[in-house]
């Protein structure tokens, strides 16, 4: 057998851990075995694309001398 480990109730741990895992694009299968609990997770090796911006945010340019 392997070790058992006492369960504490409350927290997200489980829950957690799936929301963490689907916002990389991954999956995480978490829940009980015959004797244990399993923990399966599936992370891609690069992050998923974030939104780009439709028009790059504006640059900052100093104003010239005199227009203060």
């Amino acid at each position: 057998g392997g070790t058992r480990f006492r369960t504490v109730p409350g927290g997200r741990g489980a829950h957690g851990i799936a929301e963490r895992t689907a916002l990389l694009g991954g999956t995480a299968t978490v829940g009980p075995t015959a004797a244990t609990w399993r923990l399966h997770a599936c992370l891609p090796l690069t992050p998923p694309h974030r939104a780009v911006h439709a028009t790059p945010p504006p640059t900052m340019t100093p104003a010239p001398e005199g227009d203060a």
